[in-house]
């Protein structure tokens, strides 16, 4: 989304943050173990299941704020997420 339009692409990952907390909350959980930030550098687990913002890390950095803020709005802490072994060749 964010090759084609970033600002619909930042606007939509703080939705997805908002949404994302608003579904754990109601399950009484007030911590999210997200977002991911490991880069889409072709490794199937993370492109195969879409884990990642982008490969561009300076891309990734500004998407994983705006979940994270996004989060934060609706009352829930983040934790930036790494799966080892899974990043960049």
């Amino acid at each position: 989304i964010y090759d084609i339009d970033p600002t619909c692409a930042l606007i939509f990952s703080k939705n997805m943050g908002e949404l994302t907390a608003s579904q754990l909350k109601s399950c009484g959980i007030d911590v999210s173990l997200g977002p991911v930030v490991d880069l889409d550098k072709g490794n199937a687990v993370i492109t195969g299941f879409d884990r990642a913002f982008h490969s561009d890390p300076a891309i990734v950095t500004d998407l994983a704020k705006a979940y994270i803020e996004g989060l934060k709005n609706k009352g829930m802490k983040a934790t930036l997420k790494h799966f080892p072994g899974h990043g960049a060749n």
